[in-house]
């Protein structure tokens, strides 16, 4: 090999060790900075756990917190009386306020 064909197979290499140290700096951060988020959230909010599982999720009510960022699950329902047949008798009233 000559000194000219390491010295390029050296700079591509050097190249392609900094672009994979860089790309697993990206996503080893953003995974750090969400179980960041996840811990703290778990501090402040209801936990839901499946102990069988090993899961715990915080429960967030929409308008007391913000949802930033990327999330793996969000489920989100509307009021119990907007779906309860119990909530039948405020469906004509409930009608009025819209309009």
């Amino acid at each position: 090999m000559t000194e000219k064909k390491r010295k390029v197979i050296f700079t591509l290499g050097f190249i392609a060790m900094v672009i994979g140290i860089t790309v697993l700096g990206i996503f080893g951060w953003k995974r750090i900075s969400r179980e960041i988020e996840k811990h703290r959230l778990l501090k402040e909010c209801v936990v839901f756990e499946i102990p069988d599982l090993d899961i715990k999720a915080p429960v967030m009510d929409g308008t007391e917190h913000e949802i930033t960022g990327r999330w793996d699950l969000i489920i989100a329902f509307p009021p119990c009386t907007h779906l309860a047949v119990s909530g039948a008798a405020w469906f004509e009233k409930k009608r009025a306020d819209v309009s």
